[in-house]
């Protein structure tokens, strides 16, 4: 059903309702006779896509808010609650809800930056690498691995979004320098950090040792993809990889 209907996000809505019929058949079918809570929410999630796709928002925002949790009852800040105050067991929690947090939040900053409507790409750019510097230079004068886990997040979100939706071949090699600088600043501080460095566990593709930045610097030198191909043929480019090697 969701390898049709698009996943989470930008759906295409002529998808959804070419296979409405099938699609509320399987979630029916979910709904009626599963218990496993995760695939329950998916059934009300694409009932919800095709609701929207339908032009019946508001039925489907009312599925969000009565069959959805909110920010406040997730499964990490109830085990952050489970232990008392003054254990190492509430301190780790709390640190490890903290960095998810902030990275979820600083990919949702580098969204707003992106998609900002009155914005041009050179615009988006350039507000981008002014945030990142500002967040690694928090990052330096307070020595807080919060501030790096935002810079890394917010820069990641903000090449992906430049590279793939209209960046020019300069907007894409400014904004990889500092997501090779930011990644490279967090994979030292993880070292130090079992906390940080626990918060990427299988999240880095082909790595055991979380190492972002030998995987981000791997990636941009070792590409499949066409226009990545042809960038490494840019000298501007070329030399911002180089400079990481």
């Amino acid at each position: 059903m969701w390898n049709l209907g698009g996943y989470e996000a930008d759906n295409d809505p002529s998808v959804l309702l070419e296979h409405k019929d099938e699609f509320l058949f399987i979630c029916d079918k979910i709904l009626d006779g599963c218990t496993d809570e995760t695939i329950r929410l998916n059934a009300w999630n694409m009932r919800a896509k095709i609701l929207h796709a339908e032009g019946k928002t508001d039925e489907a925002l009312d599925i969000y808010k009565s069959k959805f949790e909110n920010w406040y009852v997730t499964s990490g800040q109830k085990t952050e609650q489970l232990f008392a105050k003054d254990t190492e067991e509430y301190y780790y929690h709390l640190r490890k809800n903290m960095f998810e947090l902030a990275e979820f939040a600083a990919d949702k900053l580098g969204r707003t930056v992106f998609f900002a409507p009155d914005l041009s790409v050179d615009e988006k750019t350039e507000r981008s690498l002014k945030y990142v510097e500002a967040l690694l230079r928090s990052f330096e004068e307070t020595d807080e691995d919060l501030f790096i886990l935002l810079a890394w997040s917010f820069i990641c979100r903000m090449e992906n979004d430049i590279y793939y939706r209209g960046g020019q071949d300069c907007n894409i090699t400014a904004v990889m320098d500092k997501n090779l600088c930011a990644s490279k600043k967090l994979t030292e501080r993880m070292k130090e950090n079992p906390v940080l460095y626990h918060l990427f566990d299988g999240r880095v593709p082909g790595r055991s040792d979380n190492d972002i930045f030998a995987w981000t610097l791997d990636y941009h030198l070792n590409t499949v993809d066409d226009r990545r191909s042809e960038l490494l043929k840019d000298p501007e480019y070329a030399k911002v990889l180089e400079k990481y090697r």
